[in-house]
């Protein structure tokens, strides 16, 4: 195992020491590169999909597994960010973007693979939202609250700045007059299915207040996914924004599963619909390396 994270490592860190090499030019061994720590990851993601149905290993580890193989893919995720933010041929506000963007990731991956498995596999305990007592169990609330309150700015702010900037404050009021118009559109199922029960069975505010955080990060997801489609890179090829949008909307599908499966009380880590949040993370780490 030891051999094998070591290995991991080297792969990468011969991966990231060049920056891409502009499109026009005939050699490009940085971006093949980066290509192949997405055709790597993307074998790892299928190979994922076939554990939860088989769950190799048996049942009993099923949780560590399941865990456990989030990390690699986080890793690869964070790297291919941050690389694209040392990209010189970009603009320094779009650098500064990918920066945003790097550390929103980096945010991510510590609610995601050290809190929330210290709480899971080193404490034992819930670290999701749970309604099946009378009182709502709240260990999950620090991964949950890191997501939403340092994830979330940082990603809003660094999406913005990879976009084209705003030329009046015109243009900026019916940006965000459009995208609340489509976000009430789409926020309605995510308001009636997922959101609505809690309010009806939890009269206490402070409970209800901490059970909705969870549902409320699909909005935020749609939120961002909105202002990656609604705006543009200029000049630039927008294809790169195209797979962070499509990104977040997979988040954003995974995220509304993940909360029917825990008020339906059948979620367990290691089940199928956690490979669509490892795919999300795929389509993240292309649209840094477009």
């Amino acid at each position: 195992m030891l051999d094998s994270a070591k290995g991991w490592l080297y792969f990468f860190c011969i991966t990231l020491m060049d920056n891409r090499i502009p499109s026009g030019d005939v050699y490009q061994p940085a971006i093949n590169r980066g290509w192949w720590v997405i055709r790597v990851n993307g074998i790892y993601i299928a190979l994922f999909f076939l554990w939860t149905q088989f769950h190799w290993g048996g049942e009993q580890h099923q949780v560590l597994i399941g865990n456990l193989a989030f990390i690699p893919v986080e890793i690869s995720w964070i790297a291919m960010w941050w690389r694209t933010a040392m990209y010189p041929a970009l603009s320094r506000r779009a650098r500064w973007g990918w920066r945003l963007l790097t550390a929103g990731a980096l945010c991510y991956g510590i609610a995601s693979s050290i809190i929330w498995n210290y709480l899971e596999l080193v404490l034992q305990q819930q670290p999701y939202p749970s309604m099946t007592n009378s009182q709502p169990v709240f260990e999950w609330y620090m991964p949950l609250s890191l997501t939403l309150y340092v994830v979330f700015p940082l990603l809003f702010c660094g999406f913005i700045l990879i976009t084209e900037a705003f030329k009046s404050r015109a243009e900026l009021f019916k940006f965000f007059l459009d995208t609340g118009i489509v976000l009430v559109g789409l926020g309605t199922p995510v308001w009636y299915f997922l959101m609505r029960p809690i309010v009806e069975t939890y009269p206490n505010v402070s409970e209800m207040a901490l059970l909705l955080q969870y549902p409320a990060t699909t909005l935020v997801l749609l939120f961002i996914a909105l202002i990656i489609l609604f705006k543009s890179s200029g000049s630039r090829d927008n294809s790169p924004l195209q797979w962070l949008a499509l990104a977040m909307l997979v988040a954003c599908i995974a995220d509304i599963a993940f909360n029917h499966l825990i008020q339906e009380y059948t979620y367990q880590t290691g089940d199928p619909i956690d490979t669509l949040y490892l795919v999300a993370d795929l389509l993240l780490m292309t649209g840094a390396q477009w």
